[in-house]
């Protein structure tokens, strides 16, 4: 788990991250949000449902996790079929901002389609 202080943290980079992709004009059609878990944060879009305007659904984009033991973060990327895998293109690295960095560059369009 997280101390208080590593949420604080994470969620300071995440709240910039999100707010700086999502453009004011479709702040009511589209959100960039996250989930902190254990030692796993999941970015994820929320956007009205194509059939049912008035729910919403989650598409996840990426998934960031955290050994203590080797003090990295690994990347991971969502399948079509809903399945996690290392995103490989960028090694495990001990700064957050990295590779959320490379999230939002996504030069493999991996993550944004």
């Amino acid at each position: 788990m997280f101390s208080e202080l590593e949420i604080l943290a994470l969620r300071a980079v995440l709240d910039d991250f999100c707010e700086a992709r999502v453009p004011p004009a479709v702040r009511d059609r589209l959100a960039l949000q996250y989930s902190i878990e254990n030692h796993t944060v999941t970015l994820f879009e929320r956007r009205p449902h194509l059939l049912d305007k008035g729910r919403w659904m989650e598409i996840d984009v990426a998934r960031f996790r955290y050994s203590r033991a080797r003090n990295l973060w690994t990347l991971f990327y969502r399948d079509q079929n809903g399945k996690w895998h290392v995103y490989d293109r960028v090694e495990p690295i001990a700064r957050f901002q990295d590779l959320l960095d490379e999230v939002g560059r996504d030069p493999t369009t991996i993550f944004w389609g």
